[in-house]
C-alpha cells in the first residue's frame, strides 16, 4: 500500500503544473550625459544605448542628413528663378532681325496675290448663290426634259 500511497503523491505532483521561474528585477534605466542640442538619450545596463530603434551615432547622421537634404531642396527652390533670370539678363534677347529689302518686296507682291485670289473666291461663290437662287425659282416645267 506504501508503494500505491507514494505511485499517487508522485503522479499528483507531476500532474501539477511547474511552478514559473520569478521575474527577474528590473534593470536600473540611466540617463547618459548628453551634449547640447541632443535628446535624452536612456541606457540600460545590459543593453546597447538606443534612440527609436537606432544608435545614438545613427541618430546624428539622420538628423545631420535630413538637415542638409531640407537645406539643399530649399536653396534650389529659392535660388534657380534668380539664376534663370540671371541668365537670360547676361545672355541678353536678340534684336528682331531687320528683313533684308528683297524679302520686303516679294512678301508685298504675295500679300497682293493673296487679295487678289480672295476677291476671285469671292465673286466664284456669289456667282454660284445666284445660280442656286435662280434654279429653285424655276417651275418644274421650264425644267429640260431629262431633269423632270
Amino acid at each position: 500500500m506504501r508503494y500505491a500511497t507514494s505511485f499517487v503523491q508522485e503522479t499528483q505532483a507531476t500532474a501539477q503544473e511547474p511552478a514559473a521561474p520569478p521575474a527577474p528585477p528590473a534593470p536600473p534605466v540611466l540617463q547618459a550625459p548628453r551634449a547640447p542640442g541632443e535628446g535624452v538619450v536612456l541606457v540600460d545596463p545590459g543593453h546597447d544605448p538606443m534612440i527609436n530603434g537606432m544608435p545614438p551615432e545613427m541618430m546624428r547622421e539622420v538628423r545631420d542628413i535630413s538637415f542638409m537634404f531640407f537645406l539643399v531642396m530649399g536653396g534650389t527652390i529659392v535660388l534657380y528663378p534668380l539664376m534663370r533670370a540671371l541668365g537670360r539678363r547676361l545672355e541678353g534677347r536678340p534684336a528682331a532681325a531687320a528683313l533684308p529689302p528683297e524679302s520686303a518686296a516679294q512678301l508685298q507682291r504675295i500679300e497682293h496675290s493673296v487679295e487678289a485670289m480672295a476677291i476671285e473666291i469671292e465673286r466664284i461663290s456669289e456667282s454660284q448663290r445666284f445660280l442656286t437662287r435662280i434654279q429653285s425659282e424655276r417651275e418644274p416645267s421650264q425644267l429640260p426634259a431629262d431633269r423632270r
